[in-house]
């Protein structure tokens, strides 16, 4: 149950940064590189947590959170 909270957090989370990466690159992208690169980072780390935190008896509604 703690793993689905877990997975809710970084779903909001990654939600997050997919929008501030959209901002970002909209919005004078030349500018605000290093930033995106950064964001990027982020999203690729909470990509790689959320495979681990993925368990047998976890319902379709979490696992599906990608």
């Amino acid at each position: 149950m703690s793993i689905d909270l877990l997975r809710e957090c970084m779903k909001r989370t990654e939600d997050y940064y997919r929008g501030l990466l959209l901002l970002k690159q909209d919005w004078n992208a030349e500018k605000n590189e290093a930033a995106i690169a950064m964001i990027k980072i982020r999203l690729n780390m909470i990509d790689k947590l959320q495979e681990k935190t993925r368990y047998d008896g976890q319902s379709d509604y979490y696992k599906n959170l990608q």
